[in-house]
């Protein structure tokens, strides 16, 4: 795509996330700006107030390719008031048929990704989110996890709601999806804490997945982020049951019950773990545990050093 010519109708829409992204920002525009394309797009900045000068880079980009970068700025942070900023102030401007997601510290790393997964996608009407495999870097975490997303197959593969909901393994900057389906997303759970897990979920609720082998990202983890923060990790504890609530109205037949004894396990957490929580009280926890999962009131036992490794890192379990 020639990126010194103004684009009015894109095919697609590349969102960017930002907040205190200075030191990566560049890097990631520079790596959507260099995709070899027939076909324009357009790159959607939101930057939530960010007090370290990432409103600076993201003009400088705007004063330089004004018809490719759109800024959207806030002047209050939004997520502290639990404003989510796809629904209310990225998706209403899009035009475009596809949508592809890159957080500001992650950036794209082949030219060719976009075309690769939007000829996919033209080609294959029934497929909902079209994904890649990455190159993980780790800053500043002394034992990083040697594998992060347990991929099910090594090779290009289709897959579904269930295998995702599963084990989840599709990295959001390496999604891209068709718009008219991520309007159709209920946005009726504010407590949410992340978007990105339901988002998927909803997209396989709509269609098939597939997944290309290939790695065409850099995503990067850090101890810096404020999921590294223990009180977050908690309030993300509950959002993820949270998230149990939301994706059960729109889950498909066949992946009901495993969602419902997902429910079942964080509910059994919440009550070994004395954790409180917003939507019941510890009464209604035990009813919900045996409800969701009546097995388990014959089974008498849990794992929970899946949700002990949530909450409390490198502590023995």
């Amino acid at each position: 795509m020639n990126i010194n010519s103004s684009v009015d109708t894109p095919l697609v829409s590349v969102i960017v996330l930002t907040y205190n992204h200075k030191d990566y920002l560049e890097q990631n525009l520079n790596g959507i700006l260099m995709q070899k394309t027939s076909f324009p797009f357009k790159i959607y900045v939101h930057d939530d107030a960010s007090t370290d000068g990432t409103r600076d880079i993201i003009l400088k980009y705007y004063e330089k390719y004004p018809g490719i970068i759109v800024p959207i700025l806030q002047s209050e942070n939004q997520y502290s008031k639990g404003i989510r900023p796809y629904s209310t102030f990225v998706y209403p401007k899009l035009n475009s048929k596809y949508v592809a997601f890159c957080e500001g510290d992650d950036y794209w790393t082949d030219p060719d990704k976009l075309r690769i997964q939007i000829e996919y996608l033209e080609q294959n009407p029934g497929c909902s989110i079209c994904c890649h495999d990455v190159n993980i870097v780790h800053e500043g975490i002394e034992s990083p996890r040697e594998v992060f997303y347990n991929i099910p197959h090594k090779s290009d593969f289709r897959f579904d709601f269930l295998s995702e909901f599963t084990d989840h393994f599709v990295p959001t900057p390496t999604i891209v999806t068709r718009l008219d389906i991520l309007r159709e997303q209920p946005d009726n759970y504010t407590t949410l804490v992340s978007g990105d897990i339901q988002k998927i979920l909803f997209l396989l609720s709509r269609g098939y997945g597939y997944y290309f082998s290939k790695k065409m990202v850099t995503k990067r983890r850090n101890r810096g982020g404020i999921t590294s923060n223990m009180e977050y990790r908690k309030i993300e504890f509950e959002g993820r049951y949270e998230v149990l609530y939301y994706i059960i109205n729109f889950a498909p037949d066949i992946a009901v019950s495993a969602v419902r004894k997902k429910m079942a396990e964080y509910e059994r957490a919440f009550i070994k773990l004395r954790l409180p929580v917003k939507r019941h009280n510890f009464l209604m926890l035990i009813l919900n545990a045996v409800w969701h999962d009546p097995g388990w009131f014959f089974r008498r036992r849990t794992n929970l050093i899946a949700v002990n490794t949530i909450l409390f890192p490198g502590a023995p379990h």
